[in-house]
């Protein structure tokens, strides 16, 4: 699904998710809010947002190596 978020994901191995989103703002926002849900069979206990002002020039979503 294109929602015109640029970025990235990937799995911690303590069980955690992590997340670069690049896009506009309500978009951002929805999708957080889907993520305090998650995928069916799922425990979200927290999610944790933070702004950055890091520079993200690529113009993609990458799902990266677990860290």
């Amino acid at each position: 699904m294109n929602r015109g978020i640029f970025g990235w994901v990937r799995n911690l191995n303590a069980g955690q998710v992590e997340a670069l989103l690049v896009g506009k703002e309500v978009v951002i926002h929805e999708l957080i809010g889907e993520c305090k849900i998650g995928p069916p069979n799922s425990f979200v206990e927290l999610v944790k947002v933070y702004d950055t002002e890091v520079e993200y020039i690529e113009k993609s979503f990458e799902i990266i190596p677990t860290r």
